[in-house]
């Protein structure tokens, strides 16, 4: 899948565990490794949470790279 690596790299720059994106999409952290070591789909609403999160688009997600405009931005998640 084309968007693994650029999830692992948005959530390292965000400085966020795997277990702090997996609490976000509601699944359990080795669900959340495995779609980025690519043995794992996201689901569309998975899309959508990552999207709004890491402020980018679905179609970046899908595409696996990000503009070259993007600025990185972080949307405040309340992790409890």
């Amino acid at each position: 899948m084309k968007y693994a690596k650029m999830l692992k790299a948005l959530r390292r720059k965000g400085e966020l565990s795997q277990a702090d994106v997996a609490h976000i999409l509601k699944v359990c952290r080795t669900s959340y490794l495995a779609v980025e070591k690519g043995t794992r789909e996201l689901s569309l609403d998975e899309a959508f949470t990552l999207a709004n999160l890491y402020n980018i688009s679905v179609e970046d997600i899908i595409k696996g790279r990000v503009s070259s405009e993007y600025v990185f931005t972080l949307n405040v998640v309340n992790l409890d």
